[in-house]
């Protein structure tokens, strides 16, 4: 029987074996000590492709867009025939349609204040002969009432026309308005195609003062190089003033009595030698006219008025006794103007206030 130490030494041999044959068999191979000297070798480089990258941003990512081809030139085209010239016709001008005037007749005016809605006026209807008292804002027929004067009344039709109703014929020609039509035949005779015999008397009855002469006859300053050379004539139609005094349309007035009419100072000198002149007096007047200069006179003189019934030749006024002239001459003057009262009216009529009501009123003028 075999010593149990022997067995183990045995057991340990074979381990020891076995484990050197394991570490034999999986020991690494230590590689050699190599130079440490670059050997020569070739670089093969590729060249990656070129992106456009404009050509995505127009085109497409993908490369799949193609342009369309070139449009082919248009044919030439030949210019168009100009159109054929046909005459502009001018339409004509519509004439403004007057309504006839009312049937109607102005008998009175009743001025009560200055407020034109307290005033009344009197008309009569000439259809049926019947009288109405009227205010501002009443109606005749299409007309309607909207103004009231102390001579006069003013009416407006449904198209716009206005009617004016006078008191009296005088009252008609005495307006501004009536120096605008005819019927100079009576003031303004025509000797010659120059030479005139004016009655200043009836003159100044349809024109009153100076501004309603240049506006009748359209007066403007005309200049030549920048500097005034007289007064220029507007326009002259049939059986106006400016045609009854011989002018023509863009006649220029140089001088008057020779005295230029260039600047303000010649032209109040003018004025004045007019305002003064006397009956047989001849006003020469020189006007420029296409580029030649004509002289036209004017002689004053009176002229013998027509009556309406015996159709004889009767004197003006101016024959009558001179005390008789100027009562008719306060008369006129009180028809047509509203006089203020005088200091004699004024204190006769404090004294009789102060006579019935004891006491002085408030409103008086001091003595």
């Amino acid at each position: 029987m075999k010593h149990p130490l022997c067995v183990l030494n045995r057991l340990l041999f074979l381990l020891i074996l076995i484990a050197l044959i394991f570490i034999w068999f999986t020991q690494e191979k230590i590689p050699r000590r190599g130079s440490i000297e670059p050997k020569d070798y070739r670089v093969v480089v590729t060249e990656s492709p070129k992106i456009n990258i404009a050509k995505i941003y127009q085109h497409d990512l993908f490369d799949t867009y193609r342009e369309a081809p070139p449009p082919e030139p248009p044919a030439p085209l030949e210019p168009p025939l100009p159109p054929s010239q046909e005459p502009i016709k001018v339409p004509p001008k519509a004439k403004p349609k007057f309504l006839d005037p009312l049937a109607i007749t102005l008998k009175g005016v009743v001025i009560v204040s200055q407020d034109d809605t307290k005033n009344m006026a009197t008309i009569a209807d000439t259809k049926t002969e019947q009288e109405a008292v009227y205010k501002i804002g009443d109606k005749i027929e299409d007309a309607q009432l909207i103004r009231i004067f102390k001579n006069k009344v003013i009416f407006v039709r449904l198209n716009g026309q206005q009617e004016i109703l006078y008191l009296r014929e005088k009252d008609a020609k005495s307006d501004p308005a009536y120096a605008f039509l005819g019927e100079w035949e009576n003031i303004i005779e025509k000797n010659s195609d120059t030479e005139f015999s004016v009655d200043p008397e009836l003159l100044v009855e349809r024109i009153h003062n100076l501004a309603q002469f240049i506006d009748v006859m359209d007066l403007t300053t005309a200049y030549k190089k920048g500097k005034s050379i007289g007064c220029r004539v507007g326009p002259i139609a049939e059986n106006s003033l400016g045609s009854a005094l011989g002018f023509q349309s863009g006649d220029i007035i140089l001088s008057i009595h020779g005295t230029p009419v260039t600047d303000t100072a010649s032209r109040f000198t003018i004025y004045k030698s007019l305002v003064n002149a006397k009956l047989d007096d001849i006003i020469k007047v020189t006007v420029q006219r296409m580029g030649q200069t004509v002289e036209l006179a004017y002689k004053l003189e009176e002229h013998k008025k027509v009556g309406p019934s015996e159709g004889e030749s009767i004197v003006s006024d101016k024959a009558a006794r001179p005390e008789e002239l100027r009562q008719k001459e306060i008369m006129n003057m009180r028809e047509r103007y509203q006089f203020a009262p005088t200091v004699e009216q004024i204190k006769a009529r404090e004294r009789e206030n102060m006579l019935r009501r004891g006491r002085r009123p408030r409103q008086s003028i001091a003595e």
